[in-house]
């Protein structure tokens, strides 16, 4: 796997042919003190928090493809206590969260989206009876046919769940975790892989589930060590004109800065993620994969970001969208929103 060698911060940009030369930037006035998620839906890029206007409410911005943001809308009728997961699968958006506090564990619910808007039914996930309760937030992952789901409970295992044409299926990891940080999913080469901070210490470990059905694996030690739940992502870019090539990434919040590792039949060392415009805070990043085809050109550019909270004067931090590397892939055919095609 080649490592991240380049980057495009908020106010810089790598000028390949036809690339935009707008780069997201800093969400305005969104703030939160949980966690951000976020994913790409029809080239459009969501970003979810837990928001500070109206205690405990999940709220959401989109991307309005020229490098800004659209304006923030609240999604009506939730309520949680941690950050919110988010993921595609085929083409809907699933987001899932944490009832609203009424004990040790709260059930875990979930919406969808499938580009027109929220659905307003918010059914909890369960498997006959038996529903999914947990102590922090929940993690989703995806591969198309499946949706994956993961969870803290109360004597801090985490369970996993499979959904399947609508049904929900319960089995058990190998996994424990500290009780207050959550466990993070993502499906790739053909395999799940849960990542968790171990019981008792900050040691972020992994394990993986083929996709066909099988037996998890031995937890192995990844390189991150944080006191907060680690994210991984998986860059979907298929060119190889790029630093960062496609693969699974590991990302953590170190307590100074954001580390990552990436998968291949092993993680590697850790690397810092140099050039983040802003400090940041305290809390857990998201990773987010985004291809995007340029109107008027037979050509797609891939982006690969960090969504992270930054320091600021209160308990609610803001929320900074930093891109890690840009690959173009296909020859550009004029017009290409006015940029000079070579």
């Amino acid at each position: 796997m080649k490592r991240l060698i380049t980057y495009t911060a908020i106010a810089l940009s790598v000028f390949l042919p036809c690339l935009p030369k707008a780069a997201f930037a800093q969400i305005p006035s969104a703030e939160t003190n949980a966690a951000p998620a976020s994913a790409e839906l029809s080239e459009t890029v969501y970003v979810v928090w837990m928001g500070k206007n109206t205690p405990g409410s999940i709220w959401f911005t989109t991307s309005n493809g020229s490098g800004g943001w659209n304006s923030q809308q609240e999604i009506a009728s939730t309520s949680t206590t941690q950050a919110a997961a988010l993921v595609v699968n085929s083409t809907t958006l699933y987001l899932a969260w944490r009832g609203p506090s009424t004990g040790t564990t709260d059930e875990i619910h979930y919406t969808t989206n499938t580009g027109s808007g929220w659905s307003s039914s918010h059914p909890a996930i369960c498997s006959g009876n038996t529903c999914a309760e947990t102590t922090s937030a929940p993690a989703l992952a995806a591969n198309g046919s499946t949706l994956y789901a993961a969870w803290t409970t109360a004597s801090n295992t985490i369970e996993f769940a499979t959904n399947n044409k609508g049904l929900w299926t319960f089995s058990t990891t190998p996994a424990t975790t500290n009780s207050h940080t959550a466990p993070a999913l993502a499906v790739y080469d053909g395999m799940v892989f849960l990542a968790w901070v171990a019981e008792g210490s900050s040691q972020v470990m992994s394990a993986t589930l083929p996709v066909s059905g099988g037996s998890w694996s031995t937890p192995l030690a990844t390189p991150a060590v944080t006191s907060v739940a680690p994210a991984l992502g998986v860059y979907v870019d298929p060119s190889t004109l790029g630093a960062l090539k496609a693969g699974l990434y590991l990302a953590w919040n170190t307590g100074s800065g954001l580390d990552y590792a990436d998968w291949d039949d092993g993680w590697s060392a850790a690397v810092p993620i140099p050039g983040l415009p802003i400090p940041p805070g305290p809390l857990t990043p998201a990773l987010v994969s985004t291809a995007i085809t340029m109107p008027g050109c037979t050509l797609t550019y891939y982006d690969f970001s960090v969504v992270y909270d930054y320091t600021a004067a209160s308990t609610y931090q803001g929320i900074d969208y930093l891109t890690l590397s840009t690959d173009v892939a296909g020859k550009c055919v004029p017009p290409c929103r006015g940029l000079t095609c070579t």
